[in-house]
């Protein structure tokens, strides 16, 4: 605690401690520093990385206290929420690779938001196979790692699983890179290619899509393990097989 980590070089790290610069030896580095991780700086992990630019406001709204919105279709590349604190005060926001401040001001502006508590921003990892999460006895969880489900953003669960596969690893010397691909790297990159598919959606799609549901098809879906349950939800809605070959037939020939 009270320890801001500054460096990583051959097995020392460096640490600010009270103004203070601390040089300490260590047998293994865990980076679970955020999107903007300063150990996959230091220990040469973080190539090329790319970022949703999440921005987010308290403000003062009408909505019903128990109920979450999702807004597709207001940025090119991800979507808009409304999350309640109250039936007053809720969390508003949107995500966007580019150009995300003039998609949230358009956001805010559709919603009619007049009065605006606070402001926040922050980044969310858009996930990528290729670049390792390991180095020597450096290794990379959760948002560090961009262990995170394309879908929805959120990275909790992921980063939690592959905390369990880095402890196998340590404990009993297995390749962590290995595990964590077993473990979560098929969900993680099937959630970035259903998210890639929906950004070609038009309004009009996401209207026929949500039509075509039947009424208990969505409950067969989860977000956090979509290669166990997408081909439930298609095997228990006939009428979305029809919607999703004619959707993917016009965004290969159109």
């Amino acid at each position: 605690m009270q320890h801001r980590f500054i460096d990583y070089d051959d097995g020392k790290i460096s640490l600010r401690y009270k103004g203070e610069i601390i040089i300490k030896e260590i047998e293994a580095l865990v980076g679970a520093d955020g999107p903007n991780s300063q150990v996959a700086k230091s220990a040469n992990l973080f190539s090329n990385r790319r970022f949703w630019v999440a921005r987010q406001c308290r403000a003062k709204i009408n909505c019903e206290k128990d109920l979450f919105k999702v807004h597709f279709g207001v940025t090119p590349d991800f979507f808009g929420w409304i999350v309640p604190e109250n039936e007053e005060i809720a969390r508003i926001g949107i995500g966007a690779e580019y150009n995300s401040e003039l998609y949230f001001k358009k956001y805010l502006e559709k919603l009619n938001i007049r009065e605006i508590i606070d402001y926040q921003a922050g980044l969310i990892p858009i996930y990528n196979s290729k670049p390792k999460r390991c180095n020597n006895n450096v290794y990379l969880i959760g948002d560090a790692a961009l262990q995170v489900k394309a879908l929805s953003g959120g990275g909790i669960i992921k980063g939690m699983l592959a905390a369990e596969e880095l402890n196998k690893g340590l404990i009993f010397n297995l390749d962590y890179e290995k595990l964590w691909r077993k473990r979560i790297g098929l969900d993680l990159a099937l959630s970035l290619r259903i998210r890639n598919f929906l950004n070609k959606f038009s309004e009009q799609d996401y209207n026929k899509l949500i039509n075509v549901f039947n009424e208990n098809a969505l409950t067969y879906f989860n977000r956090e393990f979509p290669k166990k349950s997408l081909f439930k939800v298609v095997f228990k809605n006939l009428k979305l097989d029809f919607f999703l070959l004619a959707r993917l037939t016009k965004l290969l020939y159109s």
